[in-house]
């Protein structure tokens, strides 16, 4: 967050005042500005995307009152997700959909761990779980680990950016 120290100061006040903030952690601070994480705790839409059959891209963009996620997920997940939005009343859009090649992007065993990870808070910021806990809960090494991670990234990012 960039700007006046002063409008800086109200601005972690007014957001660590949110009912659906549990904690604000200042990662670093200059001056006129600050780099923050929130640790959301009350949040039906973040439940409805996190709970959801997709893989979410991190980090949230927040921009003119929008969140912005990148979900990778199939159209009928993404179905999903827009009815338990506009089930909650959550006014929500597609901004853009981007075909994947498919099913079968990822090895079942690239998945498994991929989705182990994610919701481990291996890839949130600061890290709730590191590869070392990761692997050992995987029952693998650490280079195992960072393998297998590093070729399912190439493989979700080379078929999303291929269009």
């Amino acid at each position: 967050m960039k700007g006046k120290d002063s409008v800086i100061d109200e601005a972690l006040d007014l957001i660590g005042d949110h009912p659906s903030v549990g904690k604000v952690s200042i990662i670093s601070r200059d001056a006129n500005s600050v780099t923050i994480v929130v640790d959301v705790v009350d949040c039906p839409a973040c439940e409805v995307l996190i709970s959801s059959r997709s893989f979410l891209v991190f980090p949230v963009e927040i921009h003119e009152g929008w969140m912005k996620w990148l979900l990778i997920t199939d159209n009928e997940t993404l179905g999903e997700v827009i009815e338990g939005l506009t089930e909650l009343d959550v006014e929500n859009r597609v901004e853009r959909l981007t075909p994947l090649g498919g099913k079968g992007i990822l090895t079942d065993r690239q998945e498994e761990v991929v989705r182990l990870a994610f919701s481990s808070g291996y890839f949130d910021f600061p890290r709730r779980k590191d590869s070392s806990e990761l692997a050992k809960e995987l029952g693998i090494s650490i280079s195992t680990l960072s393998e297998i991670l590093r070729a399912a990234e190439r493989r979700v990012f080379s078929e999303y950016l291929r269009a």
